[in-house]
């Protein structure tokens, strides 16, 4: 009921900036992007945002003039979150646009838009996108916009109606909020002009509306947190520990202390598990009510989108995901590095490692190929954490085997020097790590890797985790559900149903029940 009051006190604010045909039009060295962002807020709360911009398109740019907005799939499926009441106009006047249309670009699908005739001079695009259901058909990464704590938030791939742009953007990005409220982003707080480009501007989460922060003011160096949905006191109260994690893990991959770096919470009833989207230097986290942002079970979350925000990851490819790179280099650091700054007990460390152990060794998929794995990532039964457990385990075996051998590196080195040649131009892929394992480690660590690769079984090796844990061996099932399911814009279905397993019996017997 106090939320509730809280939203009946947010005033009702639509503002679309429209802004002259005639702005912006001389010739542009690169892409220029103005973009105003207008949240609509009504008594029950956020309904969607009012997006505004004006483009310049580089001289010489031979780049397609399609309106193109990416439909999330198949991580996530829109539902009322769709472009509405769109008009588009350029230095000729009003522009119309064809109606939209599917097209699928490797792994991403869009909607489309194609203009009447070419474009002329600067494009100026209006729109209105309201917010996606709270309880989505299919839930994944939470990039879609969303209502919370009387307030919108979301990554900007929730809302962007844009032509492919290549190559640098210039931007200029400006709120417009009810007075005594704030916006604050991976790219800023508040209003910006900065150089981007497409994947980081599509990839940058935001907050909007009545934040709570620490401190306040927020630092405009180093450690800050913004919040949706959670009381000032919750929030105060999480700092201590996130700080703390901050800290271990600015220090441990090298981090300059003076770097802004933005911890941001939307707190909404949108489901039971609390989940997180990191960018450079920042994450978003999600947390249903029932989780209050000081609570011990969500620290090992907080730490792996930490470790996202300042180790970043690999780019998939042909031949591999690298989801093993990513995600499992955040799920072994977000376990070690707490425990070493004495964040974790010896018993909640112990608990972490066994977490990550029986996410792989009860895991129905544990001998797939990393090529095999982005081919069932989203079929259910586990497949998706497959990647997390697997990586984290082989880093934990490569840590303890450079330790047995003598060897003057450690995987935090490893990583470091990985994010060091990645930063220089080296490509963000299984090439650039592999090179990095012959010229510092030997060809046993590529060796490895490879078997890993295959899908080969992980053995815990001695040492593995730390000296303070042995390895030792138990008796444990697959989780298999007998079934897997196919996700779709109607819901998710069941098929392929085992026989002999659980789920035929209990498909037989409510067919039994049916006739």
């Amino acid at each position: 009921m106090k939320r509730r009051l809280l939203n009946l006190m947010v005033a009702a604010v639509i503002m679309l900036v429209w802004l002259s045909p005639r702005a912006y039009a001389a010739p542009a060295s690169k892409n220029t992007l103005v973009l105003d962002l207008t949240p609509r807020v009504e008594p029950a709360g956020a309904t969607g945002m009012g997006v505004s911009y004006v483009l310049e398109r580089a001289v010489g740019s031979d780049q397609s003039s399609t309106l193109r907005f990416d439909t999330l799939e198949p991580s996530l499926v829109r539902d009322t979150d769709q472009v509405t009441k769109l008009e588009v106009a350029d230095a000729a006047g009003a522009l119309a646009m064809a109606a939209p249309e599917r097209i699928q670009i490797r792994h991403r699908t869009w909607q489309v838009w194609e203009p009447s005739r070419p474009v002329k001079g600067s494009l100026h695009v209006r729109y209105f996108v309201p917010v996606a259901l709270p309880l989505p058909v299919k839930r994944g990464p939470h990039h879609d916009l969303q209502a919370a704590g009387g307030g919108i938030s979301g990554a900007f791939v929730s809302l962007l109606l844009l032509p492919e742009l290549r190559g640098p953007i210039e931007l200029k990005l400006r709120w417009h909020l009810p007075r005594g409220q704030q916006a604050v982003s991976t790219l800023s707080v508040g209003n910006a002009q900065l150089s981007t480009d497409m994947n980081h501007l599509e990839q940058a989460s935001f907050l909007a509306g009545p934040l709570q922060t620490y401190p306040t003011p927020a630092r405009a160096e180093g450690f800050s947190m913004f919040a949706l949905g959670e009381s000032r006191e919750a929030l105060l109260r999480a700092a201590v520990w996130s700080e703390e994690a901050y800290e271990a893990e600015r220090r441990a991959f090298l981090a300059p202390s003076n770097a802004p770096f933005r911890f941001m919470i939307r707190s909404y009833d949108g489901g039971p598990i609390a989940s997180g989207s990191a960018d450079v230097g920042s994450f978003l986290l999600y947390l249903p009510p029932a989780i209050p942002p000081d609570s011990q079970q969500i620290h090992h979350l907080i730490a792996h989108e930490m470790v996202h925000a300042f180790a970043g990851g690999l780019s998939d490819t042909d031949d591999s995901q690298g989801d093993w790179y990513t995600e499992g280099l955040a799920d072994y650091m977000s376990t070690v590095l707490p425990f070493h700054a004495r964040l974790y007990s010896l018993q909640q460390y112990q608990d972490e490692v066994n977490a990550r152990a029986a996410q792989y060794y009860t895991n129905a998929h544990r001998d797939v190929s990393l090529k095999d794995a982005a081919a069932i990532k989203w079929a259910g039964n586990g497949a998706w954490m497959l990647p997390y457990a697997r990586g984290a385990l082989y880093f934990a075996n490569l840590d303890a085997q450079l330790k047995s051998r003598g060897l003057q590196v450690d995987v935090l080195h490893l990583v470091n020097a990985m994010s060091a040649r990645i930063e220089k131009g080296a490509p963000a892929t299984d090439s650039t790590w592999l090179d990095l394992l012959n010229h510092e480690v030997g060809a046993w660590a590529v060796q490895d890797w490879s078997a890993m690769r295959d899908g080969k079984l992980l053995q815990p090796v001695s040492g593995s985790f730390g000296d303070c844990l042995q390895p030792e061996p138990i008796q444990t099932g697959i989780y298999d559900l007998g079934f897997s399911w196919r996700d779709t814009g109607q819901g998710s279905f069941v098929r392929d149903v085992e026989p002999g397993s659980h789920a035929a019996k209990q498909q037989a017997c409510s067919q039994a029940m049916r006739s």
